[in-house]
C-alpha cells in the first residue's frame, strides 16, 4: 500500500476523496495536496539519510545538520561544502592518519583552518596574560614593542624592525660581544620553560643568582659559563629548553648571546612548567596582513583611525598672469564661507575652486597663505594635471600637498602648455590618512572572515576537540606587522 492509498484509506468511505477540500488538504493523484506532499518529503530525506551514511557524500542542508550535529562548525555565508567538508575531516579523520592526535597531526588541522599562516606547536606552555601570579609570561616585553626596549638589556645588539617575527619590533645580533639579557624572579625547586624565535645562531646562557650556570644537556648547575646553543639558519622556527631551579635559587638572567652569524630573536616567553600537559598553537602572518590572511576588519578602537578634527586656513587665494587675475571674491565655495578673504575649512569635502580660460605657453602665479594641510590640483583642458615639485604636466597625479603649523605664505608658479586653453583649480582640506602600513592593529578575532566572537569560539572548540583529555591548550594569532620598505 502507498502513500496515497494510506491516506485515502484512514477516512471513511462516505467521504468523497475528490472532492476539492479533500484533495487539497490529504491527498490527491498528483502528490500536491499539503499533508501529502510534507509526508512525501519527509520520506525522500530519511531515505537519503539512510542511503548516504558517508558524510563526504552528503550536500546541501543534510552535510550542514550532520556537520553541525557531530562538531561546532557553522558553514561560513560563501564557503563551499568542500571547504565545509574539509573542515570537518581535519578533526576527525583517523582511519589511515598516523598521525592523528600527536603534534604533527594538531598542526595539520590548524594549517587547514588558516591556510596562509605558518603553525608552529609549542609544548609546556600557558596563557601569556593569565591574571593568576606567576602563569603569565615572566618576560616583559617579550614581542619588544618598541625599538628602545627597556626592560631588556642590550649590549652591541639592537630592536629593528628586519628581526621581527611578531609586531614591529626584534632583536638584531651582528657583532661580537652583542648580548640581549633580562633577569627574571623564580621560585625555588620549580621547572621553567624558556621559548623564543630564531633565525640564526645563538648562545643561550642561565645564571642563577648564585652565580651557577644552567647545562641543558647535563640538567645541572655549574660554577663556570654554559652556553645552551640553538640554530635555525634557513627560516624562523620555535626553540625551546627549560631549567630546574635548586632550593637556593630566588632569580635567573637569561641571557642570549651572538655567536658568529647575523642572527634574529623575538617573541620569548618564560613560563612555569604546571602539574597538567599544556601547548600552544601559534598562527603566524607576515608580509602583507590584508592580502594573506583570510579577511580581516579593523576594530572599533583602531588606533590609525581615530583622529581629532582638523581644519585649515586659506587666506586671499589670487591667481594671475598675462592679464588674467582671480581674486579672493571670484572663487566659488563648496561647504564653506569666505569672511574678509579669508576661508576656514573643517570638512573634508569642503573646497574653493574655479575653472578659467587661459593662454597656452603662459606663466600663472597661484598665491595664498595658510594653515593646515592643503591639497591643491591644477587640471587642463585636456586632462593633464600640474607637479608643481617637478614644473611639468602629467597624465596621471594626484594633488599637491602643502602643510604649515602657523600662517604661512605660498607662491605656486606654472607654466601653461601648448595645448592648455582652460584650467580648473582646487583647493582643499588633505585628512590624516589612516597609517594601513601597519596592520598590527587588526583585531586577531576577525582573522577568520567570521563576526568577532564567533571567531574566537570557533578556534578554542577545535583546540577542546584536539587536546587530550586534562591538557591545556592554547591558540596565539601573531601578526609580523607589514612595512611598505619589504
Amino acid at each position: 500500500m502507498n502513500l496515497l492509498e494510506q491516506l485515502r484509506g484512514n477516512f471513511p468511505k462516505t467521504i468523497d476523496k475528490s472532492k476539492p477540500v479533500f484533495s487539497s488538504l490529504i491527498a490527491n493523484n498528483n502528490g500536491t495536496a499539503a499533508i501529502q506532499k510534507q509526508l512525501n518529503d519527509l520520506f525522500a530525506y530519511m531515505k537519503e539519510w539512510t542511503s548516504t551514511p558517508n558524510v563526504y557524500e552528503q550536500t546541501g542542508i543534510m552535510l550542514e545538520k550532520t556537520i553541525k550535529f557531530f562538531s561546532f562548525l557553522e558553514r561560513y555565508a560563501d564557503e563551499t561544502e568542500q571547504s565545509l567538508k574539509n573542515r570537518f575531516g581535519a578533526i576527525f579523520i583517523r582511519n589511515h592518519n598516523t598521525r592523528w592526535g600527536t603534534a604533527f597531526d594538531i598542526k595539520s588541522v590548524f594549517r587547514q583552518y588558516f591556510p596562509h599562516a605558518t603553525i608552529y606547536l609549542v609544548e609546556n606552555t600557558n596563557k601569556i596574560d593569565d591574571s593568576t601570579p606567576g602563569l603569565a609570561n615572566l618576560f616583559l616585553d617579550g614581542d619588544i614593542t618598541t625599538d628602545t626596549p627597556s626592560d631588556w638589556t642590550l649590549v652591541n645588539c639592537t630592536a629593528e624592525e628586519e628581526a621581527r617575527f611578531s609586531k614591529k619590533y626584534g632583536i638584531l645580533l651582528n657583532q661580537a660581544g652583542a648580548t640581549l639579557s633580562q633577569s627574571v624572579n623564580v621560585n625555588a625547586s620549580s621547572i621553567y620553560f624558556i621559548h623564543f624565535f630564531l633565525k640564526g645562531k645563538v648562545h643561550v646562557q642561565i645564571k642563577n643568582n648564585n652565580n651557577k650556570y644552567w647545562d641543558y644537556l647535563t640538567k645541572t648547575w655549574n660554577n663556570s659559563p654554559v652556553n645552551n646553543d640553538f640554530n635555525s639558519t634557513e627560516d624562523w622556527n620555535n626553540q625551546s629548553l627549560y631549567f630546574k631551579t635548586d632550593a637556593n635559587t630566588t632569580s635567573v638572567t637569561v641571557s642570549f648571546i651572538y655567536i658568529n652569524t647575523k642572527t634574529y630573536l623575538d617573541y620569548f616567553r618564560l613560563f612555569a612548567k604546571q602539574l597538567y600537559g599544556s601547548f600552544t598553537v601559534i598562527a603566524h602572518f607576515e608580509g602583507n596582513t590584508a592580502v594573506n590572511a583570510f579577511g580581516l576588519a579593523a576594530g572599533e578602537d583602531d588606533p590609525n583611525t581615530q583622529t581629532s578634527v582638523i581644519t585649515a586656513t586659506i587666506n586671499s587665494p589670487t591667481l594671475s598672469g598675462n592679464g588674467t587675475s582671480v581674486l579672493p571674491s571670484d572663487w566659488d565655495l563648496k561647504d564653506c564661507t569666505m569672511s574678509s578673504e579669508s576661508v576656514d575649512i573643517s570638512d573634508s569635502l569642503a573646497m574653493i575652486s574655479k575653472t578659467i580660460n587661459v593662454s597656452h605657453s603662459t606663466i600663472y602665479n597661484l598665491s595664498f597663505s595658510f594653515t593646515g594641510k592643503l591639497s591643491v590640483l591644477v587640471k587642463d583642458n585636456n586632462g593633464k594635471y600640474f607637479d608643481f615639485d617637478t614644473s611639468t604636466w602629467k597624465e596621471h597625479f594626484d594633488s599637491n600637498i602643502f602643510t604649515a603649523e602657523s600662517l604661512t605664505s605660498k607662491i605656486l608658479t606654472l607654466t601653461t602648455s601648448a595645448e592648455t586653453t582652460e584650467l580648473t583649480i582646487e583647493i582643499k582640506l588633505t585628512p590624516p590618512q589612516p597609517r594601513y602600513s601597519n596592520y598590527g592593529y587588526y583585531d586577531k578575532s576577525f582573522l577568520s572572515g567570521v563576526p568577532i566572537g564567533f571567531a574566537s569560539d570557533i578556534y578554542e572548540d577545535l583546540l577542546d576537540y584536539l587536546r587530550a583529555q586534562g591538557v591545556k591548550a592554547y591558540l596565539e594569532i601573531v601578526i609580523k606587522d607589514y612595512t611598505e620598505e619589504e
